[in-house]
């Protein structure tokens, strides 16, 4: 309690800073009037930051007293949601890791600058040295008619650090599995009772039919195919030959799990959303045997899923091509371009050595 009160008093001497560099008078009448203190208004800023770190620190120290005099009281782990350090801490590692990820997958960049060594009087600087040689080893193709570019510039952390998202979000280490909602499968086995069959057979007028269930099913079975995607690219190149060795010989995968330990330590997701799934990536060993012994499960529930978007597929007759119907049944033309739309798309791998060599010799 004594705790408590401490940082009340923090926070009001700070709030008071505050109000007052707001109503501080501007230099020009500081000049006129000796009496008049001035205050930066910058100091502003400076005294909200510190008021906002306080007033966390001390709902933090709060809900942790509560919680350990009050079986019942709300958990205080989930704290620390508005403060700007903890933002930007869980910004800066998932950068770091960012770095870490371009170091050990992407070949050097192109410099900006003349490299004609005759005009450096220290010739052309190679800084092969600073990333591993796995972009030596193996290359990323697209697909056809695929425009992603991530591909074609070779940047395969950046494809690496997509798939690592997917896994993250659709994929449970506990159980080995790819994360299937109950809700998504009976969503679209829901769609096949009779006032949907009287629907597509033409028998009764849709216009007022809900599809916005079976179109958020569609889409989280996108996000399904495209998560056992993600897990093939992810096995695929860190099983490709050299690819471990290449990573170990620039210091290997530490620095990336002493980055990501700090983000699962911490809890720093809650408040940096787009940098939570990097915490995986805390012991990247576990998760490559994790995916290796899941990969035959994966494949199962992948074409299960597509198998059920075939069956979606047939039951709302989406290749009919009557417009009397369609104009009946707006609802097919949605479902039929769900159908049709490809959440993401991971380009296969083959080896990049002959093209390297020929390179080299050019």
């Amino acid at each position: 309690k004594c705790l408590l009160k401490c940082f009340e008093q923090f926070i009001f001497t700070l709030t008071t800073m505050e109000d007052s560099s707001r109503l501080t008078p501007r230099r020009e009448e500081q000049e006129h009037n000796d009496n008049i203190f001035y205050l930066d208004f910058s100091f502003h800023e400076v005294a909200r930051r510190y008021r906002i770190e306080m007033e966390e620190m001390h709902a933090y120290l709060l809900l942790r007293w509560k919680a350990s005099t009050d079986a019942k009281a709300e958990p205080y782990e989930e704290t620390f949601l508005l403060s700007p350090t903890r933002k930007q801490l869980g910004e800066q590692i998932g950068a770091a890791i960012r770095f870490h990820l371009r170091r050990l997958f992407n070949p050097v960049p192109l410099t900006p600058t003349n490299t004609d060594s005759t005009k450096l009087p220290q010739g052309v600087i190679d800084y092969s040295n600073c990333r591993s040689r796995a972009h030596q080893l193996v290359r990323m193709v697209a697909g056809s008619g695929d425009r992603d570019t991530a591909a074609a510039d070779g940047v395969i952390s950046s494809v690496f650090n997509l798939a690592i998202r997917y896994i993250y979000n659709y994929f449970d280490f506990s159980s080995a599995k790819l994360v299937v909602s109950e809700l998504t499968a009976s969503t679209l086995s829901d769609a096949d009772d009779d006032e949907s069959k009287n629907i597509i057979n033409g028998t009764k007028s849709g216009p007022e039919f809900d599809a916005s269930p079976i179109l958020d099913s569609i889409q989280r079975c996108h996000e399904i195919i495209a998560t056992g995607k993600a897990c093939k690219f992810v096995t695929d190149l860190l099983d490709w030959p050299g690819i471990m060795e290449a990573i170990n010989d620039v210091g290997g995968w530490e620095p990336i799990e002493k980055l990501a330990s700090l983000l699962k330590k911490h809890n720093l997701g809650n408040i940096c959303p787009e940098v939570a799934h990097f915490q995986i990536l805390n012991d990247i060993q576990t998760v490559i045997e994790k995916l290796r012994l899941s990969m035959t499960c994966i494949d199962e529930t992948t074409n299960a899923v597509e198998e059920t978007l075939c069956a979606v597929w047939k039951r709302f007759n989406c290749g009919v091509k009557k417009k009397a119907r369609l104009r009946r049944n707006p609802f097919v033309v949605l479902i039929k371009d769900a159908i049709l739309a490809d959440e993401a798309d991971f380009p296969s791998l083959e080896s990049a050595q002959e093209e390297y060599v020929d390179s080299r010799k050019s």
